[in-house]
């Protein structure tokens, strides 16, 4: 589950129009611009693959609980502490270290997939040292629910091998 928009867990939500809680996500939906939501959609996986890079399951946990609360009543988070604990440790036995440069950010690494019921599967390969891109982050993405509070939802759902 995703963050308002790059926000970290406990800061202040953003202000201005099309912020959540304002009268423009009513008015304009989050998603109607595709190319300016799928900017946040990549930002929302790239801070994920930056905690995975860090092996920070707390900034995960929490990241994906926010945004799980986001909406009423809150969405089911498929990824707990020791989800994410269990699979840092697949990874890191099979990856001394995931990057987080440039190549990390490409687009190639990013594949979005629309489903039925404007839902998006989306998976970010992960740019390891030996540059296997074996693993990948799952989440998806609903958008009704995004256009409902104003932001991007994003829930994540795995980090496997793939």
């Amino acid at each position: 589950l995703l963050l308002l928009a790059g926000a970290e867990p406990g800061s202040a939500a953003p202000s201005g129009p099309g912020a959540s809680g304002s009268g423009a996500a009513a008015e304009r939906p989050v998603t109607a611009n595709v190319r300016a939501f799928r900017v946040l959609v990549r930002n929302a996986m790239f801070q994920r693959v930056r905690l995975v890079a860090a092996d920070d399951v707390a900034a995960l946990v929490a990241l994906d609980a926010h945004a799980a609360a986001l909406v009423e009543p809150a969405l089911p988070v498929p990824m707990r502490a020791a989800d994410w604990e269990a699979a840092l440790d697949g990874l890191y036995e099979a990856h001394a270290e995931v990057l987080v440069d440039a190549d990390a950010r490409g687009p190639s690494l990013l594949v979005v997939t629309e489903l039925a019921g404007r839902r998006w599967h989306v998976r970010q390969v992960l740019h390891d040292d030996a540059g296997d891109h074996d693993w990948s982050l799952t989440a998806e993405v609903d958008l009704d629910l995004c256009d409902q509070v104003g932001d991007l939802v994003l829930v994540t759902t795995s980090l496997a091998e793939t």
